[in-house]
């Protein structure tokens, strides 16, 4: 009697840890997602997360995971779609990074002319990250495209200090200076702009 209980227990355990270890996770579409994508077969991959998200709808990982399907497809709005619903849901992990998604998300409003929305989004990465050269970069020039010159100038001059040694850097900061009527700084960024690219026809034309 004893031999036989052992036995039945013995295959009710096999069959439990085969159908947990190797049926289960063939039936989770986060598991087939991941192997599609693996596959490459990225629309294939995106209906297995949507199934997921259906199931756990604040799942930030999973929507992290279609903004990067989406983009790699050239869906912006679908892209951008999923990267508002994660810092709407405002958690964050190593592979989730807040930084790293206003950037992109601000990146897809820019290309897209959505200019508002990039400037604030910028400015919120500013705001996690004070330093942030494509968030200065970005700022200081949209500043400059709405002519709001002295927003500008506080950008370009944050972005000089941070020793990037790029013409269109110091062109952008002269012509805010000149805007500003702040004439003697604007002559030396020119001048500055000219010494990394001496045959420029504007930056010449500026300083004449």
């Amino acid at each position: 009697m004893l031999p036989t209980v052992i036995i039945t227990a013995a295959i009710v355990l096999a069959v439990f840890f085969y159908y947990l270890f190797y049926i289960r996770p063939k039936l989770d579409p986060l598991y087939r997602a991941g192997a599609f994508e693996r596959q490459d077969l990225l629309r294939e991959a995106v209906l297995e997360y949507n199934k997921a998200l259906e199931m756990h709808p604040k799942d930030f990982i999973t929507h992290y995971r279609l903004a990067n399907l989406h983009q790699r497809l050239g869906e912006v709005d679908r892209t951008m779609h999923h990267l508002e619903r994660i810092l709407e849901i405002d958690r964050f992990n190593y592979e989730v990074d807040r930084v790293n998604v206003l950037k992109r998300l601000a990146e897809l409003y820019y290309e897209a002319d959505n200019i508002e929305k990039a400037f604030q989004t910028y400015y919120e990465v500013l705001n996690q990250t004070p330093n942030d050269y494509d968030a200065l970069y970005y700022l200081a020039f949209i500043s400059l495209g709405q002519e709001e010159f002295e927003f500008a100038q506080r950008y370009f001059e944050r972005l000089v200090k941070a020793g990037r040694n790029e013409f269109e850097i110091y062109f952008g900061a002269g012509i805010c200076s000149y805007q500003n009527q702040r004439i003697p700084e604007a002559v030396g960024y020119f001048k500055s702009a000219l010494a990394v690219r001496p045959h420029s026809d504007i930056g010449n034309l500026s300083m004449a």
